[in-house]
C-alpha cells in the first residue's frame, strides 16, 4: 500500500488537479504520467451520465496532460512538412489539420493536431508520447531554423457538447458562428482578462473547443465556464 501512495505521489498534476479532487470531488487515478480525474459521480453522475450530458449540453474536459508546442522560425513549414502526412503549405492563417508524425521507415510516431498562424504554428500531441515526439522533432532539426518550444504546464481545457459555441460566446468579442470546425484564432476571455488560443475542434463527435491557457489562469476558467448550468465537468 505505501508503494502504491509513493506512485501516485510521484505522479505529474495538471494546473487542475487540485481542483478536480478538493473542489470537484473526482475520483483520481494515474494516466500517462499524471493525476488525472476518472470520475465525477457526485457532480456529474458516473460514466453514462457524464457521456449523455455531453451529447445533450456540454462537458468541460481537462486534457492538460497533453503536449503544446509553439514552433518558429523561417523554415518551420518546410520541416513540418518533412516529418508529418500533411501539406502545411496549404493552411491557411487560423487552420488546423489532424495529421501524423512519421519516422523515416513510415512507421506512425503519433498523430497531433497542428494549427497556422502567421508566425508560428500550434502543434498538440498525445500525453504518453510528448517527451518521445519532442526528441524525435529536434533529432531532425538539423541546421534548420526551427524552434520548438513545449508550453509546460499549461492548461488546455476542451468544452464540448452541442452548448459549447453557445457557452463560449458569453466570454469572448470574437463571432463564433463565423468560425469553421478545425479553426483556430487568439482571443481574450473578458471575465478573467485572460490570453487564450482557441480552437474549434475535438474527439467527441459533437461540436466543441480547446482551449489553450496560461497556468496560472486555468482554474478560473474552469470556474467560470462551470457556473453555466449546461456545463458539466467530465472525466
Amino acid at each position: 500500500m505505501l508503494g502504491v501512495l509513493l506512485r501516485f505521489s510521484q505522479l505529474k498534476q495538471t494546473p487542475l488537479s487540485a481542483f478536480h479532487k478538493d473542489v470537484l470531488k473526482a475520483r483520481m487515478v494515474g494516466f500517462a504520467g499524471y493525476s488525472m480525474p476518472v470520475e465525477y459521480k457526485e457532480i456529474s453522475g458516473g460514466g453514462m451520465a457524464e457521456h449523455k450530458h455531453v451529447r445533450s449540453h456540454a462537458g468541460l474536459f481537462d486534457v492538460s496532460h497533453m503536449g503544446v508546442l509553439k514552433i518558429t522560425g523561417s523554415d518551420r513549414i518546410s520541416f513540418l512538412n518533412s516529418i508529418v502526412v500533411a501539406d502545411i503549405n496549404t493552411l491557411k492563417p487560423g487552420q488546423a489539420t489532424l495529421s501524423l508524425i512519421m519516422n523515416e521507415k513510415g512507421g506512425i510516431v503519433d498523430d497531433t493536431i497542428i494549427t497556422n498562424y502567421t508566425d508560428h504554428i500550434s502543434m498538440v500531441i498525445n500525453a504518453g508520447c510528448k517527451d518521445k515526439d519532442i526528441e524525435f522533432m529536434k533529432k531532425h532539426l538539423g541546421k534548420l531554423n526551427v524552434n520548438i518550444e513545449y508550453l509546460a504546464d499549461w492548461g488546455l481545457l476542451a468544452l464540448q457538447g452541442p452548448s459549447a459555441a453557445s457557452v463560449l460566446q458569453k466570454f469572448i468579442s470574437e463571432d463564433l458562428s463565423k468560425v469553421k470546425f478545425m479553426n483556430g484564432f487568439y482571443s481574450k476571455i473578458k471575465d478573467i482578462s485572460s490570453d487564450v488560443l482557441i480552437t474549434r475542434c475535438g474527439y467527441t463527435g459533437e461540436d466543441g473547443f480547446e482551449i489553450t491557457i496560461k497556468p496560472e489562469k486555468t482554474v478560473e476558467l474552469a470556474e467560470l465556464l462551470l457556473k453555466n448550468p449546461e456545463v458539466k465537468p467530465i472525466d
